[in-house]
């Protein structure tokens, strides 16, 4: 899809190279990590169910999401705008400075290698999620009017989700209230900056195009949160890897 957005011209090359080269280094990563740290060891020691998918695989998505990301951001921080910090949520997307830009790149590199590096294609709710969130970066940076508003709502909107990542490979009641609470507020952020998106001076159809790739993922990741709320009061001790009964 991208490709082609690139050969009509509504996407640069640039962006594309950019988006693959990200790709490649999580391709990498996730071999590395596969390769020297598999995590089965781990997986018994904190009782993780098998779910089709290795330790290795969820630790390549927090080294995404919490590692990556926030370095990123920060870069961008210490480049600094001239002007306003509402001015730069309000600028238009191609004025926003290369490494805020990375912010989507990065992201797109990382949801795309999922396509391809595990041995087993990917569940439904994953590839709808997965191409929402490519199609509402590609989208991102065209927008005329929001560009830093959106890299912040994608820079939340993945932060909040290695949470989700850190319950699976460390099941316990305090890593699910981390979930729910992380999740939960960031949809709502999320959700009420589209609407603030919507209302400035962007082209009608990518105004749109962007509440409705927000209100699909919101849907989306809202599921998870409920299903994850419903099971607060099941998961027992808050760490389970200590036994708080000895001594008792």
């Amino acid at each position: 899809g991208l490709l082609g957005a690139a050969g009509c011209g509504t996407i640069s090359w640039y962006v594309i190279a950019n988006c693959m080269l990200w790709g490649v280094f999580y391709t990498c990563a996730g071999l590395a990590l596969k390769r020297w740290r598999p995590g089965a060891t781990k997986d018994k020691q904190f009782g993780r169910a098998p779910d089709g998918y290795e330790r290795w695989a969820y630790n390549l998505s927090i080294l995404h999401q919490a590692v990556i990301l926030p370095v990123i951001v920060c870069l961008a921080l210490l480049q600094g705008y001239p002007g306003r910090s509402v001015d730069w949520l309000r600028a238009p997307s191609e004025h926003l400075d290369p490494v805020s830009r990375h912010v989507f790149y990065s992201t797109v590199g990382a949801m795309s290698k999922d396509f391809w590096i595990y041995s087993r294609p990917v569940e439904a709710w994953l590839f709808l999620h997965h191409m929402a969130t490519i199609g509402g970066c590609a989208l991102c940076l065209s927008l005329d009017a929001g560009g830093g508003l959106a890299v912040l709502c994608a820079f939340l909107g993945e932060v909040s989700s290695a949470t989700y990542n850190l319950h699976i490979i460390r099941p316990c009641l305090a890593s699910k209230w981390l979930e729910v609470v992380a999740i939960g507020s960031v949809n709502v952020i999320v959700l009420a900056a589209s609407a603030w998106i919507a209302f400035m001076d962007n082209y009608w159809m990518k105004s749109a195009g962007y509440v409705g790739l927000a209100c699909m993922l919101f849907i989306l990741r809202t599921g998870g949160v409920v299903n994850a709320a419903k099971k607060v009061y099941g998961e027992g001790q808050w760490f389970p890897e200590y036994d708080l009964s000895e001594g008792r």
